[in-house]
């Protein structure tokens, strides 16, 4: 049997963001998953396969381009909190 290393696979990490302001400290919990976000992929891709397949047409795999799409939104939202970190600390 194959032994599975646990530093490769990460299942659910939560990271804590703490903003500290003069009169508040403010905490954002971010919960990343890994290997949930690839399993919902592959669902949705196989269900518009399904879809577009009893539609008569040829099916395309989408699984890439929503990770690439779920990715520039996680970039987007660790960027947007560490200007608004940065805005805080002003």
């Amino acid at each position: 049997m194959r032994k599975i290393n646990p530093k490769t696979v990460k299942t659910i990490a939560f990271h804590l963001i703490s903003f500290y302001n003069e009169e508040k400290e403010y905490k954002i919990y971010i919960q990343q998953k890994k290997v949930s976000t690839f399993i919902f992929a592959g669902f949705i891709d196989g269900v518009l396969k399904t879809g577009l397949f009893l539609l008569g047409i040829k099916p395309v795999s989408i699984t890439f381009p929503f990770l690439v799409v779920y990715r520039c939104v996680s970039l987007i939202a660790y960027v947007w909190l560490f200007l608004f970190k940065k805005k805080l600390n002003e």
